[in-house]
């Protein structure tokens, strides 16, 4: 769930809550940017606590200051800090990572922008793959490869999820479908009498970030 993220921003930066104007959202990138009205009394404290309670970068934007990133951040993702392992003992180490953890890994991909190469990790959503971010930067120390979780979710997946909780509990008469701007998942059902929606939802939250929207017939 990153609904927290901006509530968090607006409780750290305390007496000065009012200089919050508007967030954006690098999820791939295992960040998010945040623009002020004015710059804050102690920037480099707000990015560290923020980086400590959600695991994500945060980048702030106010006049006179393009971005201030967090300490040691290259772009587009984790630092590297180790020297840089094969490719192939690098996926081998997110596979040994997630799979005791009994976390889906669908693809692992190479690719590259202006800091080099990197591996782009798909989980089944983004969202998901934020959960993680902590993972990812320990994976990235140890191998030297920069890892950052896809962008795109897993479409037939997520479906798969939402009807495998629903099934049981009624007939799905629409969907599901995808809203992926507002991350979340739409779906009319005729349930049964003992269906208990909240925690189908919860269900759903757990095992995708993404969340469930049930329309009862």
């Amino acid at each position: 769930d990153t609904s927290f993220l901006q509530p968090l921003i607006q409780q750290l930066l305390g007496d000065e809550a009012d200089l919050f104007v508007k967030v954006a959202w690098f999820l791939e990138r295992g960040r998010i940017e945040a623009t002020l009205r004015t710059k804050p009394t102690d920037p480099e404290a707000l990015c560290r606590r923020f980086q400590e309670e959600s695991g994500l970068d945060l980048i702030l934007t106010f006049p006179g200051q393009t971005a201030a990133a967090a300490p040691d951040e290259l772009p587009g993702g984790n630092a590297i800090a180790s020297p840089r392992c094969t490719q192939q003992d690098a996926m081998a180490m997110v596979q040994a990572v997630f799979e005791p953890e009994n976390v889906t890994i669908y693809k692992i991909k190479v690719l590259s922008d202006a800091a080099g190469k990197y591996l782009e990790i798909q989980f089944l959503t983004p969202e998901l793959g934020a959960r993680y971010q902590k993972w990812l930067r320990d994976l990235t120390e140890q191998s030297g490869w920069r890892m950052v979780p896809s962008p795109n979710p897993r479409q037939q997946e997520l479906i798969a999820v939402a009807r495998g909780l629903i099934d049981p509990h009624g007939i799905i008469t629409k969907g599901p479908g995808i809203v992926a701007a507002e991350r979340l998942v739409r779906v009319k059902a005729a349930l049964s009498d003992s269906a208990d929606t909240e925690v189908l939802k919860k269900r759903f939250e757990e095992k995708t970030a993404y969340v469930l929207e049930v329309l009862e017939e």
